[in-house]
């Protein structure tokens, strides 16, 4: 199944049970961020994770049900990493699933990249002999908005926009005749 937009294609691999899918993709220092949004027909539906890049996966929503990411398709992941917002490393290349049994939907958040590059930037401190392995449905606290602090940044959103606004006004204004 493939789901473009403009000259962008992404392609699910190997995929069953999924009915349709939206894709934006905006790519940031070599790193290719996609948002994914894929519809499911009733029942069991997958598909393979892996591309060429190693992709860093985050479930952002599950709507009507949970979703999961396994090695083996006909294996559950364990009870205690089934939680919601869930992220999974995997490797380039590297056979993982996406399952989920009943889902209506499911958004998420995958970032695609070289890990030479990574290792570039990030030297010492990123482990080349953890790279080759997958890293399933781990939670990251640090990596999730608190109510707290996502109340502050909705707060703050209308007063970017009324300052655009202002200065929208303030141009067009300046240049027209008085």
């Amino acid at each position: 199944m493939q789901v473009s937009e403009g000259s962008d294609t992404f392609e699910f691999r190997s995929p069953h049970g999924m009915k349709a899918a939206h894709s934006r993709l905006r790519t940031f220092a070599g790193i290719a961020v996609r948002h994914l949004q894929h519809f499911n027909h009733p029942g069991r539906a997958w598909h393979d994770l892996s591309g060429p890049q190693d992709t860093l996966t985050v479930v952002l929503a599950e709507i009507g049900g949970r979703c999961e990411a396994r090695t083996n398709l006909h294996r559950p992941a364990a009870l205690e990493r089934q939680r919601p917002n869930h992220i999974s490393f995997v490797p380039a290349e590297m056979r993982v699933w996406g399952y989920t049994d009943n889902m209506e939907s499911v958004r998420e958040l995958r970032l695609s990249f070289d890990r030479k590059s990574l290792g570039d930037w990030f030297g010492t401190d990123l482990d080349p002999g953890k790279a080759g392995n997958p890293e399933l449905m781990f939670h990251d606290k640090r990596g999730f908005m608190t109510r707290e602090r996502s109340s502050a940044r909705d707060s703050l959103l209308p007063n970017v926009t009324h300052l655009t606004r202002v200065q929208d006004c303030t141009e067009k204004d300046s240049r027209s005749p008085s």
